[in-house]
């Protein structure tokens, strides 16, 4: 994988977009869709199952939630429509022109505007990019959970 095709999928900052619950191009909302697309027409049968699976009755709440991760809300940081518009990293990076943070010479900083738990991520992502690089990141990363922490 070419390395556009890695700053597409790793934000400045470390996170992985390509797994996580928002991204639009990710495996979370292409699965999504798929799911949704084979459970057309369900909601006809929903009251028959309910008899035997009573969770079936949530069908409804199931699929608007299927729906939102269907959609995908963010396109990335770097295309300029993140979940998180207000991210100091963000800013950073474009206003000093480095692809990740681990490139800047005065990273670590305190400008990120991030809370501790997002600092702490931040912190290891960027310093194990610079340790083997964005790319063997990425394959690192990439079929891991989003959510799993480090």
């Amino acid at each position: 994988m070419e390395s556009v095709d890695v700053r597409r999928y790793v934000a400045p900052c470390g996170a992985v977009c390509y797994s996580c619950v928002a991204f639009r191009d990710g495996p979370i909302a292409g699965h999504a869709r798929e799911l949704a697309r084979r459970l057309e027409g369900f909601e006809r049968l929903v009251a028959i199952f309910a008899t035997f699976e009573p969770r079936a009755a949530q069908f409804d709440a199931f699929r608007q939630f299927l729906s939102y991760l269907a959609e995908g809300t963010c396109g990335s940081c770097r295309a300029g429509d993140a979940c998180m518009p207000d991210c100091g990293v963000r800013a950073c990076s474009v206003e000093r022109g480095h692809d990740y943070c681990f490139q800047c010479p005065d990273f670590p900083c305190d400008h990120t505007g991030l809370d501790d738990a997002l600092r702490a991520y931040w912190l290891h992502a960027n310093r194990r990019m610079a340790e083997i690089g964005p790319q063997a990141y990425w394959q690192e990363r990439r079929e891991r959970g989003h959510y799993t922490g480090e």
